[in-house]
């Protein structure tokens, strides 16, 4: 820190190495650059350097690092102020103040230079800053370099990408998420990579939950050209457009003169979450036509999902009329239930007087909120319990036994 100014500096592009190498770096000041400052209300301020490249080495990329300074200004407060780059006109981007990264009072950033900005011989670079209310004063220094750099490269289009096995799941489906990670540069990279989870505070929800794997990872070597794929599955339990939270990647450029933190943040996957085909038909099968009033009986649910969508969450509601008692339910959660699949719940069921009773069943649905009468009521009949056929033929036997004996007893 001097003079109450804090060393910043503006990473244009993202490259880390577990191993990176300075082939050959240059400051500004080689070129004939001193300073450059600006401060509010004037318009941007832009200086032109002449970089002449003889002999590039075929497996190193060209980075410029820019080293700024900017008073001490809250993060939250700085707006329209920052610095920008082309190189032989090729706008590699601009950068705002907010986004400066510092580590151990050197800040500063670091801009990938594509292969078809460069040439060998003679280039043409041009940096440029500006100042505004919330950043009255901005500075680049001499300090900035460029170079030739073996580093590994998270930040191209194609380096870190995160796909869907499926956009238009039903509510409650697992849908797979994968992390592509590919290095484009010329050193192996060390990566972690996080990610948050939304929720729907209004319904007190999630808007989905990891079912499978983890959404993060740790400390995991890719080498330079390597396409790693890293998979988790996710349920989700919210119905309409869903917007899943970007993945972040975490790495380090390390040039072996300096160690930057670095992070990037894949693609924004789109889901469109809907309600499914509730078409299920269910009845009841029961083990007699005539059951004993008093004893328990046994009965069992069907449920077969005859839609095309697949089915989760669901609980079976068996609801009995008065006078039927339900003792007890087996297997009454459905987890999934796939098209033409068919679920068996069993349930015990007594009747303490003889007659007719009926008995039906609701459908949870748990992620819609929803409860169905799916099975029509049936009917069971409940006797009560008579003599057994063996004991009455006995009690026959018996009185034609006694008859019989009788009557050889009175004749003479």
């Amino acid at each position: 820190m001097k003079n109450d100014w804090a060393i910043l500096g503006i990473l244009l592009v993202l490259g880390l190495s577990a191993a990176g190498q300075t082939v050959l770096e240059q400051p500004f000041l080689q070129s004939g650059f001193e300073r450059l400052a600006t401060t509010a209300g004037e318009p941007e301020t832009c200086r032109l350097l002449n970089v002449s490249i003889a002999n590039p080495p075929s497996d190193a990329d060209v980075f410029v690092f820019l080293s700024v300074a900017i008073p001490e200004v809250d993060v939250r407060l700085q707006k329209g102020a920052g610095t920008r780059v082309s190189w032989n006109g090729k706008d590699l981007g601009t950068q705002d103040t907010k986004d400066l990264f510092c580590d151990e009072g050197q800040c500063r950033r670091s801009l990938f230079v594509p292969p078809t900005a460069w040439q060998t011989g003679a280039n043409l670079v041009e940096v440029c800053a500006k100042a505004s209310e919330s950043v009255p004063r901005v500075e680049l220094l001499p300090e900035s370099t460029w170079g030739f750099y073996r580093l590994a490269d998270f930040s191209q289009a194609d380096s870190f990408i995160m796909r869907t096995s499926q956009t238009n799941p039903v509510i409650g489906q697992t849908v797979r998420i994968t992390y592509a990670v590919k290095n484009n540069g010329h050193a192996p990279g060390r990566i972690s990579i996080d990610r948050a989870v939304r929720t729907a505070k209004a319904l007190d929800k999630p808007y989905y939950r990891v079912v499978e794997g983890q959404s993060f990872v740790e400390d995991e070597i890719i080498e330079p050209g390597q396409t790693r794929e890293f998979e988790h599955a996710i349920n989700v339990r919210i119905t309409g457009p869903l917007s899943l939270p970007p993945a972040v990647i975490h790495w380090q450029q390390d040039t072996g003169t300096m160690t930057l933190d670095l992070t990037a943040t894949s693609n924004q996957p789109m889901l469109d979450v809907r309600e499914p085909d509730r078409s299920v038909e269910a009845f009841y099968q029961f083990a007699a036509d005539e059951l004993v009033s008093g004893q328990p009986a046994n009965v069992t649910l069907h449920v077969r999902n005859s839609g095309d969508d697949p089915l989760y969450n669901m609980v079976l509601e068996p609801v009995a009329q008065t006078g039927l008692e339900i003792t007890s339910t087996a297997n009454a959660t459905i987890d999934e239930l796939l098209p033409g699949q068919t679920h068996q719940t069993r349930l015990v069921v007594r009747a303490r007087e003889s007659g007719d009773y009926s008995i039906r069943c609701d459908v949870q649905f748990l992620d819609l909120g929803l409860s169905d009468p799916l099975c029509k009521p049936s009917t069971l009949a409940f006797r009560d319990k008579g003599l057994p056929p063996l004991v009455i033929a006995s009690a026959i036997l018996l009185v034609l036994s006694l008859g019989i004996y009788a009557y050889f007893s009175l004749v003479p």
